[in-house]
C-alpha cells in the first residue's frame, strides 16, 4: 500500500498492508486497515488517496522487508524500488506486481 503527502507529490511512503478487502463491486469499494502510528496512515489521511500494489508470490523478501520492517520516517522506501505514479500520483510498484488499485478515501473510521 502506498500514499503521497498532500503538500508534495514528491514525498511518498509505503507499507505492507494489514488488510485490503472488497466491500462492494457496484460502486467498486474496498476497505483497508493500517496502523494509525504509521507514516502511510498520515499521508492517506492528509491526501485522501492511496494505491495498492498487488505483489506476486515471487516478490523477494528484501522487497517485502523494505516496506514491512523499515520506517518511512527514517528512509526513502521507494529509493531503490521501480515504480510509476498513477492517476492519484501515488506510487505503484512495477517490479513483481500482478496489478494495482488506486483509490480515493470515502469514509474514515477510527
Amino acid at each position: 500500500m502506498s500514499a503521497k503527502e498532500s503538500s508534495s507529490v514528491n514525498c511518498s511512503n509505503g507499507q505492507i498492508a494489514n488488510v485490503v478487502f472488497q466491500i462492494t463491486n457496484t460502486p467498486p469499494t474496498i476497505g483497508i486497515s493500517i496502523n494509525k502510528n504509521n507514516l502511510t496512515h498520515d499521508y492517506i489521511t492528509e491526501s485522501g488517496v492511496f494505491s495498492v500494489s498487488i505483489l506476486g508470490k515471487d516478490a523477494p523478501l528484501n522487497l517485502i522487508g523494505q516496506f514491512g520492517f523499515k520506517c518511512g520516517r527514517d528512509i526513502d522506501k521507494f529509493g531503490d524500488v521501480k515504480y510509476r505514479k498513477g492517476e492519484t500520483t501515488c506510487p505503484i510498484i512495477t517490479d513483481y506486481s500482478l496489478g494495482y488499485i488506486e483509490a480515493k478515501v470515502l469514509i474514515y473510521s477510527t
